[in-house]
């Protein structure tokens, strides 16, 4: 195995290699970050291109982007010209004077590149017959981008999503999300089951990063929810330690309710069976009200409390929570893999009050295309590691969980900016991920 980006994370990574009795060479752009690593067995190479040429596997964890691009001599994708710059609209290899030069590489979307330091050199070149495991914080679309890249020049590529923070690398409660070439996957499932639990997500190398950043939202949510409580109750000096007990418990009993909102939003049923749209945008008023009172900034409440407001003028007072997620979704165009079945008799109802430019069906996360692409919500295995608890009362759906079942474990901050720590879930804890912020 070969390791690069030797923070917090890294470190971490090729450490549990080595304590599985993988050969492990690491490289770090800093030197002499890799002392520790060596005086355990590792091997410290001196370039990039060594620790590539030294391992089938090259394990690649860093900053971000830029810094993966930068140590491979990767592509760098260059937004394609408004169109009044140009005769023609922008084609894959043209490049920013509008000229067109053959044998460009350019993205498959039409976006241009122009070639990082040593794209031709010796980093990218050896690639070739190896794999790329990109375990580096990015987005779908970068990653998409970086495994076209890699394929071009020989190599199998595999994003991840570590939803861990770096202690917990290596014990069952580390959760890799993994996407990529199956051919990949299946060869090197073994060795990457060293750093935790690794779940493959399928042949998109952008499904890991997806649900990477699906899981960070939730989690961000959660946070910002409880320092808006704690704000609240530190208004009259109610201590932190005193109160955030009973936060836990509350959570912990709400997120059973998740599995089931999940069910109704694919299934396109969003009968309210508690508390409907209408009821919780009033009562929600009083959210706002209290902050102004207390003197604490309602910046965190005002988005939910809009949404909320949307909702019922959208005609779906009566709804549940779930129908919500529609009213978030900007470019309705971009979800071709699920679509569901719609209600047209709901669907006016649902688009009036909303943004015009979205005014199509109602349920159809799918909202340009009025049901004509439309997909049983029994027909499609979502994989969701979702936010269930399996607390008691909970239903065991098999998801990931990512609520706290020790109440007293919630994580972040500790570890730096390297870590967006989730809380503890019994011995699977599935801390959100790490992150090597500024490691090197």
């Amino acid at each position: 195995m070969t390791v690069i980006g030797l923070g917090a994370m890294g470190k971490a990574l090729a450490g549990a290699f080595l304590d599985n009795g993988h050969p492990t060479t690491v490289w770090n752009r800093t030197a002499g970050k890799g002392r520790e690593l060596a005086g355990r067995g590792a091997t410290e190479a001196a370039t990039a291109a060594e620790a590539i040429a030294a391992s089938p596997v090259v394990v690649v964890c860093v900053l971000d982007y830029d810094a993966v691009r930068e140590v491979l001599g990767a592509p760098v994708p260059v937004p394609a010209p408004a169109a009044s710059g140009l005769t023609n609209p922008a084609e894959p290899g043209d490049v920013l004077d509008g000229s067109r030069t053959p044998g460009t590489p350019g993205t498959p979307d039409g976006s241009l590149t122009s070639d990082g330091p040593g794209a031709p050199g010796a980093v990218a070149g050896l690639l070739a017959g190896r794999t790329l495991v990109n375990l580096t914080n990015g987005t779908p679309r970068q990653a998409r981008e970086l495994a076209r890249w890699a394929s071009e020049r020989g190599a199998g590529y595999l994003d991840g999503g570590i939803m861990a923070v770096p202690p917990m690398i290596g014990s069952p409660g580390s959760l890799v999300l993994c996407s990529g070439s199956p051919g990949a996957f299946a060869a090197h499932e073994g060795t990457l089951s060293a750093l935790g639990t690794v779940d493959y997500l399928g042949e998109d190398a952008g499904r890991a990063s997806l649900y990477d950043i699906a899981l960070l939202s939730a989690m961000y949510g959660m946070f910002g929810g409880f320092l808006q409580a704690v704000a609240i109750t530190g208004s009259e000096r109610i201590p932190a330690t005193e109160f955030t007990p009973l936060v836990v418990s509350w959570l912990n009993a709400m997120l059973t309710s998740l599995p089931a909102m999940a069910k109704a939003y694919d299934a396109n049923d969003h009968s309210a069976t508690a508390s409907n749209l209408e009821m919780q945008a009033t009562g929600f008023v009083n959210l706002l009200e209290t902050g102004r009172e207390q003197g604490v900034s309602t910046e965190l409440l005002e988005p939910m409390g809009a949404l909320l407001a949307r909702g019922v003028a959208a005609n779906r007072g009566d709804a549940d929570l779930s129908a919500l997620i529609d009213l978030l979704r900007t470019d309705p165009a971009q979800d071709t893999d699920l679509a569901r079945d719609t209600d047209p008799g709901r669907g006016a109802d649902f688009a009036e009050g909303s943004d015009p430019a979205r005014a199509t069906d109602a349920g159809s996360r799918d909202t340009g295309s009025h049901g004509a692409e439309s997909h049983s919500a029994e027909s499609r295995d979502t994989g969701l590691h979702g936010l269930g608890s399996h607390g008691a009362g909970s239903r065991d759906t098999g998801l990931h969980g990512l609520g706290s079942h020790d109440t007293g474990s919630h994580d972040l901050g500790s570890h730096g900016a390297e870590s967006h720590g989730l809380g503890s879930h019994d011995a699977r804890s599935h801390d959100a991920r790490s992150h090597d912020l500024g490691s090197e």
